[in-house]
């Protein structure tokens, strides 16, 4: 148990990269590719027909590559209290997103409502008009 111990003590971190994904960058990207993995798994057929590549994607959009992504990645898992502290940040802006996009919804349903409320006030009043007029 010791020598298990002793053994993981000598891990070694990763030098960190010259091409290092600023920490506010990566939880950027992160909060992508979160983004990216939800949308697969609700409709995967429709990224697949749309042949567009999650990850590919991401990295144009950020500027990065796929080696510059993995090499930071690393080098920031190395440091686990940075690391969480990278993907805190990340879930904050994702929360922040779901709050927005409630809100968005909120207001589309309660849109909804209030025409579905003014038709059925205009069906209801037009007889009467109608019978107003001696139709």
């Amino acid at each position: 148990m010791v020598f298990l111990f002793l053994a993981c003590q000598n891990i070694k971190q990763s030098d960190k990269p010259n091409d290092l994904i600023p920490e506010e960058k990566m939880v950027d990207v992160l909060v992508d590719l979160y983004l990216f993995t939800a949308t697969k798994a609700y409709n995967r057929n429709m990224l697949q027909e749309s042949g567009l590549s999650s990850e590919m994607f991401i990295f144009e959009k950020h500027n990065i590559d796929s080696l510059q992504f993995e090499k930071s990645n690393a080098y920031y898992s190395a440091n686990l209290e940075l690391y969480g502290t990278i993907h805190k940040k990340a879930q904050t802006l994702l929360e922040a997103k779901l709050a927005e996009l409630d809100s968005l919804i909120s207001e589309i349903n309660q849109s909804t409502e209030d025409s579905n409320s003014r038709q059925d006030t205009d069906t209801i009043s037009k007889p009467d008009e109608l019978l107003k007029k001696g139709l």
